[in-house]
């Protein structure tokens, strides 16, 4: 049997979205209205911890073009969401706000400017409570608990070899406590969506996401079955990992219950950063030992992240720091210990490559230190650490395969020389340097699935739940079938992230969905290669080996030559 003929892979082939959005004509999720739509927004806390003595909507609810307010009572369901692990932070705060931001009421009017109007309208007598914003405060006997479960959102901790005789070992030791703060992601695309009644008594959204996958929990809040509520992702214009998480589904969710009407809600610019997640900050403190000759001997790691008020993604953050914390090195005498504490800052959550750049900005300067005390050249001290084939994270993990740390450090370090080693502008010098980082890969547990079928003037359409985010997911699952199916780009139909239609692919994260999408694409793609050539094999009274799928046709290859 040939293979496809199409050369749809390993060339350059035009995504199949590209025109569209060099035209402007994509439609993201703002660019979206229906006949009878309401606005929707938010009335959130100015204060970082307060209890709310008196929530008065009545004035609000009066102004005329005003179709709903809605506080914490009257959410027919489920009252709190979160992350993958924990539910912990409040749909609508009802007895008091932990952050600055914290949504309190909602409004549907007819007018963006109605909405404003009415939230203004809301009168809420607050009692401000002590805040506490330091991590290390956070954790001191008699500290407000801001957490459900006390401050500690998430602890990991690991330890191999004797630190002790490692520290021993060492010719050099540098200690040093290094801070990292809050990252906005700041796509271009703020959080936004729409959300309307169907027909069947139901509720359909069309939102800015990176994951279908919190179906369960907008239907637990409305008091509804999950096939009741359907998710659709229109094209995304960034996220980063911030829409990795619930941001404006449940008010979209509860607002079109409510009315049932047609609602759209977009964040400001000025309400996306004060009231959605942040890249965690961190303190790290290091402890690194090396020998004379420049191998590292110990590392003492203690790392303490700033979770805000509710959990979300910090566990998670937590474990990747730990497995992070060491680099790309080899050290035989290694403790770590990582905490994410619960204060009353903006919650933090994923990012991209969640709790590695933090901790790659302490071990680097940590590497650049020892090369200095030691008097080595940066690189050739870390050309001496890089982790080998054979060796073990302090995890316990064996690296396994082709590791290529020292050739790519090489190659970066090479095509720096024509750049100047010191550049003195004014006062100020700008050198250059090197930096190794890792990174994991994959969400664990995650798994995909892809539908493709055949219509009966050739055209394949392809069902698969992936949330393209700019990355060019759904070309490369188009790309893919239509490679194995031998059809050009433009007879591939793509319906893509509506859990009424789509297998689940997991969330659009984790830098694994590429990976997964394109195997999922690729198996089913090669199912059906499979059993159309077997159709086509006995109506033309052939062997299969005798076929080409190419150009919409399956013919008998020429065996002239």
């Amino acid at each position: 049997m040939s293979t496809s003929t199409s050369e749809l892979i390993g060339a350059s082939v035009r995504r199949i979205d590209a025109l569209e959005k060099v035209m402007g004509t994509t439609r993201y999720g703002q660019d979206f209205w229906m006949d009878g739509m309401l606005n929707g927004g938010v009335l959130r806390s100015p204060h970082p911890a307060a209890r709310i003595v008196s929530l008065r909507t009545d004035a609000a609810r009066r102004l005329p073009g005003v179709h709903t307010v809605m506080t914490a009572q009257d959410i027919p369901g489920q009252k709190r969401y979160g992350g993958p692990t924990v539910l912990d932070h409040p749909v609508l705060a009802s007895d008091k706000v932990l952050y600055a931001g914290q949504a309190i009421a909602l409004v549907a009017a007819e007018s963006r400017e109605l909405v404003e109007q009415a939230l203004r309208l809301i009168d809420v007598e607050y009692d401000p409570l002590p805040a506490v914003f330091d991590p290390a405060e956070a954790v001191k006997p008699g500290a407000p608990q801001i957490g459900a479960h006390g401050n500690v959102a998430g602890h990991e901790w690991v330890q191999c070899g004797d630190l002790a005789r490692g520290f021993a070992e060492a010719d050099v030791v540098v200690e040093q406590t290094y801070h990292t703060t809050w990252i906005e992601h700041a796509a271009l695309e703020v959080e936004c969506g729409a959300a309307w009644p169907d027909e069947q008594g139901g509720i359909t959204l069309r939102v800015s996401t990176q994951s279908l996958e919190y179906q369960q929990q907008i239907a637990a809040v409305l008091a509804l079955p999950p096939d009741k509520v359907r998710v659709t992702c229109p094209m995304v214009g960034g996220g980063f990992g911030r829409k990795l998480d619930i941001t404006v589904e449940l008010y979209l969710a509860l607002l079109a219950w409510h009315t049932q009407r047609p609602i759209f809600l977009a964040s400001s610019r000025e309400e996306s950063i004060l009231a959605y997640s942040k890249r965690h900050p961190f303190t790290l403190h290091y402890k690194t030992g090396a020998a004379q000759d420049g191998h590292l001997t110990a590392m003492q790691v203690h790392i303490t992240g700033d979770a805000g008020p509710f959990v979300y993604r910090s566990a998670l953050v937590s474990l990747h720091s730990l497995m992070l914390a060491t680099g790309p090195y080899y050290v035989p005498h290694v403790s770590i210990d990582v905490q994410a504490i619960h204060t009353n800052n903006i919650f933090t959550s994923a990012m991209r490559a969640v709790g590695g750049p933090q901790v790659n900005f302490a071990y680097e300067s940590q590497m650049d230190r020892l090369a200095h005390e030691l008097g080595m050249d940066p690189l050739a001290f870390r050309r001496i650490n890089y982790l080998q084939p054979g060796q073990s994270l302090p995890n316990g993990q064996v690296i396994q395969g082709t590791v290529l740390l020292a050739d790519s450090a090489e190659h970066a370090w090479k095509a720096l020389d024509e750049m100047p080693t010191v550049v003195q502008t004014g006062s100020k010098k700008i050198g250059r340097g090197i930096s190794s980082n890792m990174s994991g890969y994959g969400v664990p547990g995650n798994a995909a699935a892809c539908d493709i079928e055949v219509q009966q003037d050739g055209r394949v359409v392809i069902s698969i739940g992936v949330c393209d985010i700019g990355g060019g997911q759904r070309s490369s699952v188009a790309q893919i079938a239509a490679s194995m199916l031998g059809v050009p780009l433009e007879h591939v139909t793509l319906r893509l992230a509506d859990t009424a239609v789509t297998p689940p692919v997991g969330a659009t994260a984790g830098s694994k969905t590429l990976y997964y999408c394109s195997n999922a694409t690729f198996m089913a793609a090669n199912a059906l290669r499979k059993r159309l050539l077997e159709v086509a094999a006995d109506l033309l009274e052939v062997q299969v080996d005798d076929l080409v799928l190419q150009d919409d046709e399956i013919c008998v290859q020429d065996q002239s030559g």
